[in-house]
C-alpha cells in the first residue's frame, strides 16, 4: 500500500518519523505526522500553513505541552495550579527523580508481540492506534474520492476525521491550539 503514497505522503510519514526523534517520543503519535505535514510541499501542508499552523508553530505548542499523548487531552496548567498543582515543578521532580521523558509513558500497553519486541530491539518506534487510524483514513479517502495515489491532502484529511466527527487526537489538540477549526 505504501507504493501508493506519493513522494510528499511519504514525505510526510518519514518526517513524522524524525519529529518523533528529534523531540525524545518513543512512538511516533498523531501530533508527529501533523508537525510533519504542516512543513511538507503538498497540498496539505499548503492548507495547514494557509490556515496558520506552521510547522514552527506546531513545534512550539507540542514543546509547551509537553507531548500530549493521542486520545487523551494534555492536562490544563491553569486548572492545576487553580488547586495548587504546578505542572512545571512536577514534570521537574519527576524527570529528576526517574530520568528526562519519564512522563511520557509506557509505549507498549497490554500484551507486547514479538514485531514490538523486535521493533524496539533494533531501534525503530512504532506508530500509536490513533496514527495507524490516520493513514487507513488517508487510504479510505483516497478511494471515496476515486484518486489512483495517496498524496498529502488524503493524510490530512485522515488527520481531521470524517465530517462532523474529528477524533480526539493531540493532533486535533494541537491545531485548536493553534487557532484552527
Amino acid at each position: 500500500m505504501f507504493e501508493r503514497f506519493t513522494a510528499d505522503a511519504r514525505e510526510v510519514v518519514l518526517g513524522a518519523v524524525l519529529v518523533a526523534d528529534e523531540l525524545g517520543s518513543p512512538v511516533i503519535g498523531t501530533e508527529h505526522l501533523v508537525v510533519s505535514l504542516s512543513g511538507g510541499d503538498g497540498a496539505g501542508g499548503e492548507v495547514l500553513r494557509a490556515a496558520g499552523a506552521t510547522r514552527d508553530r506546531l513545534r512550539a505548542e507540542l514543546a509547551e505541552h509537553r507531548g500530549p499523548v493521542d486520545g487523551v487531552p494534555a492536562p490544563d496548567p491553569d486548572a492545576l495550579a487553580s488547586i495548587g498543582i504546578d505542572m512545571e515543578e512536577v514534570r521537574r521532580a519527576v524527570e529528576e527523580t526517574f530520568g528526562p521523558g519519564a512522563l511520557a509513558g509506557r509505549p507498549d500497553r497490554g500484551r507486547r508481540r514479538w514485531w514490538n519486541r523486535s521493533a524496539e530491539r533494533f531501534g525503530h518506534k512504532r506508530f500509536t492506534g490513533e496514527a495507524k487510524a490516520v493513514l487507513s483514513r488517508a487510504v479510505r479517502e483516497s478511494a471515496a474520492r476515486g484518486d489512483r495515489h495517496i498524496g498529502s491532502e488524503h493524510v490530512l484529511l485522515g488527520l481531521i476525521g470524517p465530517a462532523g466527527l474529528p477524533p480526539a487526537s493531540a493532533a486535533t489538540g494541537l491545531l485548536t491550539a493553534c487557532g484552527v477549526e
